[in-house]
C-alpha cells in the first residue's frame, strides 16, 4: 500500500544512514522500525488503586418492621386524617348510597334532609 508521510529531516537522515549501514532499502528499514515500535507498545502503567465508593450504612429506623410497611402507611394516613377538619359545612347536605340526606344541619338545628335511616 502506498502512503505519503511527512517525516522530520533528522529522522529521514538517521533512517537513510542506518539503511545504508545494514545494506537494506529505506522502505524495508522503515517497515521494520514501525513493526518494532508497534510490538513494543507502551510500558505497563504503574498499578493504580481502583476508584471505590464507600457508602454509609442504610436501613430502616429502629422500631420499623419492613414487613409491616403497609400497616405503617395506614397508620400515617389515619393520623393525617384525624389531624384535619372533617366537619360538614352548615346548610350543606350529602346523600348516602340509599339516597338519604345526611349531615346537613341548618342554623336552627333542624334536620336538613327529608329522609331518615
Amino acid at each position: 500500500m502506498r502512503t505519503t508521510l511527512t517525516i522530520d529531516d533528522d529522522l529521514i537522515q538517521a533512517l537513510k544512514d542506518l539503511a545504508h549501514q545494514r545494506g537494506i532499502s529505506f522502505k524495508v528499514l522503515v517497515n521494520e522500525t514501525l513493526r518494532r515500535g508497534l510490538s513494543a507498545g507502551e510500558p505497563p502503567r504503574a498499578a493504580v488503586e481502583p476508584f471505590r465508593v464507600i457508602s454509609a450504612p442504610r436501613g430502616f429506623r429502629p422500631g420499623i418492621d419492613p414487613t409491616k410497611l403497609n400497616q405503617l402507611a395506614d397508620e400515617l394516613e389515619t393520623e393525617r386524617f384525624i389531624g384535619t377538619d372533617h366537619r360538614v359545612a352548615a346548610g350543606s347536605a350529602t346523600e348516602d348510597s340509599d339516597g338519604d340526606t345526611i349531615g346537613g344541619v341548618d342554623a336552627a338545628g333542624s334536620d336538613g334532609g327529608s329522609g331518615g335511616g
